[in-house]
């Protein structure tokens, strides 16, 4: 009976260590595996989507959205306003007077409503935790319209199409209020060159070529894993310069401080 006794206990005991060691190793996570991804304040969700800014996120930032943007300082009156996306559209009027002779009276004003198509896909890319690096590259169909008066105080009216090309380099920081929402500001640099000939009017070809440096503030909101809008507004300075090929051909330089706002729809790949 003793020996019979210390079996079953012998029995019993190695059940009991082999149930525990094969509950623990159930527990642990497998060797390799990725922990959850943690969710604002720490907590751990296995089903949650890592949150807006991980590394290693890839954002399409601008799949649809709009634009709006007005010139407030150094160019008063030019306001431009559009549908941006991969393919966006963008339209502009403004109302613009030189001085003939430098110091001298200022002639009549020239009016100008531009009109451009572009392709311009816009990306970021999160280099690590909350830091993204991306930008725009766009390449685009452009025509535009003006009109001024001629010293007999005839309406001159002229038309130019051509292209336009640009890039916007920019890097940006996410700061996450909760698990859905965060601020991501971003400040960007461009150049853009565009070239028109003309279709209607005095035979002319024009060369522009603009510098600009933008900041904005973008106010993240999560639709789902991978769905985003990205609402905002932004502060714009742009320098640009003209110049015609044909004699007595009206070029400059202009240069311009606004603001505007813009709205985008984007995915996280």
């Amino acid at each position: 009976m003793p020996n019979k006794t210390r079996f079953i206990s012998t029995v019993l005991v190695a059940s009991l260590f082999t149930f525990a060691a094969s509950s623990a190793s159930a527990d642990e996570a497998p060797l390799g595996a990725e922990p959850s991804p943690a969710r604002e304040g720490g907590a751990t969700d296995p089903h949650a989507p890592a949150p807006f800014g991980s590394r290693g996120q890839f954002a399409l930032d601008d799949l649809l959205g709009f634009h709006l943007y007005s010139v407030a300082i150094a160019q008063p009156g030019a306001t431009t306003i559009g549908a941006s996306g991969i393919v966006s559209y963008m339209t502009s009027s403004s109302s613009v007077t030189y001085n003939e002779v430098p110091g001298g009276p200022s002639g009549s004003p020239i009016s100008t409503q531009f009109t451009q198509i572009t392709f311009s896909p816009s990306f970021d890319y999160f280099i690590s935790d909350r830091i993204s690096v991306g930008g725009v590259v766009g390449i685009g169909y452009q025509r535009s319209r003006g009109s001024a008066l001629t010293e007999t105080g005839e309406r001159t009216v002229y038309v130019q199409s051509g292209y336009a090309l640009s890039l916007r380099p920019r890097i940006g920081y996410v700061s996450r209020l909760t698990d859905d929402i965060a601020l991501w500001p971003r400040i960007s640099v461009g150049y853009a060159v565009s070239r028109a000939s003309a279709d209607e009017g005095p035979e002319d070809r024009a060369l522009s070529k603009m510098y600009s440096a933008e900041a904005e503030l973008g106010v993240v909101v999560r639709l789902g894993q991978r769905a985003y809008l990205n609402v905002g507004p932004t502060l714009t300075y742009n320098s640009s310069t003209s110049e015609g090929s044909a004699p007595g051909s009206i070029g400059g330089e202009s240069s311009g401080l606004g603001g505007g706002a813009r709205g985008t729809f984007g995915l996280l790949l």
